[in-house]
């Protein structure tokens, strides 16, 4: 899978070796907050990671890790989601005359 590299970032897709990171994120009650509204558990964050790589698997992309570089250290996440939808059609690429 694909690694995007900035000048202070390496985005890697999600996987089970940022489980430590992602955990240590995860847990923090202000992380959480807007997301599920709990902390979570290092089993919760396992499952997330499992799901993640199911959908690398399924769809060719899912969530990227985002790790500093000056410090190796997990500093977020982001993706980019299947939203199970279809948009407008030239958006698609279909009857673009």
């Amino acid at each position: 899978m694909t690694i995007l590299h900035s000048a202070r970032l390496r985005l890697e897709p999600m996987n089970d070796s940022h489980l430590d990171g992602l955990f240590e994120m995860n847990r923090d009650p202000a992380v959480m907050r807007y997301l599920t509204g709990k902390p979570d558990t290092l089993e919760d964050t396992l499952a997330m990671i499992e799901r993640v790589k199911a959908r690398w698997i399924e769809y060719g992309f899912s969530w990227w890790s985002f790790i500093e570089l000056e410090s190796n250290e997990i500093i977020g996440a982001g993706c980019t989601q299947r939203l199970g939808r279809t948009g407008h059609p030239r958006a698609a690429g279909v009857n673009n005359d």
